[in-house]
């Protein structure tokens, strides 16, 4: 049996793509996990960001000391 320039060729794109997809596979199931882990921390936080809102508001408002003089 003879091996053709084709048929090694085929093998070499055929790998390629299925590594590449095997990438993307991985890639998504890591972002899936990221934003379940940022979806339940959004959770766990509401009651803490909304103590913190008007704090950093009279942050934002108050005067500079460095501006009185």
């Amino acid at each position: 049996m003879k091996l053709q320039l084709e048929h090694i060729f085929g093998v070499i794109v055929l790998g390629i793509l299925s590594w590449g997809s095997l990438q993307v596979y991985d890639m998504n199931a890591q972002l899936l996990l990221v934003s379940y882990r940022v979806d339940e921390n959004a959770k766990t936080l509401g009651s803490n960001y909304a103590m913190l809102v008007p704090m950093w508001e009279s942050f934002l408002r108050a005067e500079p000391v460095h501006a009185a003089r």
